[in-house]
């Protein structure tokens, strides 16, 4: 997640939210993690959040009236986000966190360990870093390429050129192909309209892929929505079930 899509929805927020919400940002996006910040560090990184009035902000005594949300640790002058503040910017940004986050973090681990295919790991990897860091609209963005790569290999190494051709005419006339190449551009829906009528997925798991496609154009296209924990981790927990259920 970049930083202007992190403090957007909080960028009008108090200096005291905004010193907070910048040291998360440092602990669980900033590549390598920053898990101590000093107050020019901080400044600098609500300017790239596009937060305009940091430039005149009094960063200091802004963390200094930040307790009990941030404490003074590490190197001298630095500054680290606490338990408390944690919990205060996944609310007020609605993140993932806690036991259950957890819990959707090793059911992806799990489907890691027993894949075979590098680019669905890939995919599926970046997913769970999403995920572990509250980035709940990349980690279903990343689920789903990785998901739909999988419907789309199981398609191919189980059907003819034909018949994939076939199943996918019957729902789009213009759906030809000569090779490999052009199957992996057929878009999203009509791959699944297509995958029912391979028998890859049933009516009913179709219903369920259509709601996980609907999510992740959501999730991956620039609009306010942004999915609360419960609906990504049913979101997981069909996709999971659907195409990468438990051998």
């Amino acid at each position: 997640m970049t930083a202007v899509e992190f403090f957007y929805p909080i960028k009008a927020g108090t200096q005291r939210v905004l010193v907070t919400a910048a040291l998360y940002y440092g602990k669980h996006y900033c590549e390598p993690a920053e898990p101590h910040m000093t107050p020019t560090r901080i400044k600098a990184v609500l300017m790239q959040g596009g937060v305009t009035k940091a430039r005149k902000m009094n960063t200091g005594r802004a963390l200094a009236e930040a307790s009990p949300h941030a404490h003074r640790e590490g190197p001298q002058g630095a500054w680290a986000i606490t338990g408390t503040g944690e919990e205060l910017i996944r609310r007020l940004l609605r993140l993932s966190g806690g036991e259950q986050a957890e819990n959707d973090v090793s059911t992806l681990e799990g489907i890691v360990e027993r894949l075979g295919d590098e680019n669905v790991r890939d995919y599926i990897e970046e997913a769970i870093k999403c995920l572990a860091a509250g980035a709940l609209r990349a980690s279903v963005v990343f689920l789903w390429s990785g998901a739909v790569h999988t419907i789309r290999e199981t398609m191919w190494s189980n059907n003819s050129t034909r018949d994939i051709e076939a199943a996918l005419v019957k729902h789009n006339q213009r759906s030809k192909f000569k090779k490999k190449g052009d199957f992996e551009y057929v878009n999203d829906a009509l791959l699944i309209d297509a995958a029912v009528e391979l028998e890859v997925v049933d009516r009913s798991e179709k219903k369920r892929l259509s709601e996980a496609l609907d999510l992740r154009n959501d999730c991956g296209h620039p609009v306010k929505y942004r999915p609360g924990p419960n609906k990504v981790r049913s979101f997981i927990e069909d996709i999971t079930n659907i195409v990468f259920p438990p051998e």
